[in-house]
């Protein structure tokens, strides 16, 4: 959707469509349905509102289509202001999902009990809290076997702070580039 709508915004400045390609080609959001490994597949996604979340489980459906992944783990952290109706059946998608928080002191995260209100209780075994991100990466790395999923996801505060241990701040500031 967004790369339709990148080319209806060029079209009255005469760019040409090869041009158009090579621009579609070579953009990259980091953070944004990121792909940071393929075996096991771990994917760093920044979406934090329903439409963003739909999109994602969409994006994981087609990837996914050919080879389900054995286990699929889901860390998530999310702004405390988020209404978000689609929660509860985003979740049937993963098997052991992590709750988290991110670290703007800025913004309040939902709490693990808020997590609990809206996953259903026959959901509830298949949780976890860590009251840091890093730890709940921890944690599901050396679980992790080649035919794994993990989806980062909930936020953009959370998918930078889980994004540090592949790509540093300090690479990032040196190099000028986010990837």
């Amino acid at each position: 959707r967004n790369a339709a709508l990148a080319i209806e915004c060029v079209a009255d400045l005469k760019i040409g469509k090869q041009a158009i390609k090579k621009g579609l080609k070579n953009t990259f959001y980091p953070a944004r349905l990121e792909v940071i490994s393929k075996k096991p597949l771990i994917i760093i996604d920044g979406a934090h509102n329903e439409d963003k979340l739909k999109a994602s489980v969409e994006c994981l459906k087609e990837i996914t289509r050919y080879t389900l992944p054995i286990t699929r783990y889901l860390i998530i952290a999310m702004a405390k202001n988020k209404k978000v109706k689609i929660l509860s059946e985003f979740f049937k998608y993963f098997d052991k999902i992590y709750f988290t928080r991110f670290s703007n002191p800025f913004r309040k995260c939902f709490t693990f009990n808020d997590w609990k209100k809206i996953l259903p209780k026959s959901e509830h075994k298949k949780i976890q809290y860590k009251h840091l991100a890093k730890d709940a990466l921890l944690d599901i790395l050396p679980k992790l076997r080649n035919n794994d999923l993990l989806l980062v996801t909930g936020s953009i505060f959370l998918a930078g702070e889980i994004r540090e241990h592949w790509v540093s701040e300090n690479n990032i500031i040196k190099k000028h580039k986010s990837f």
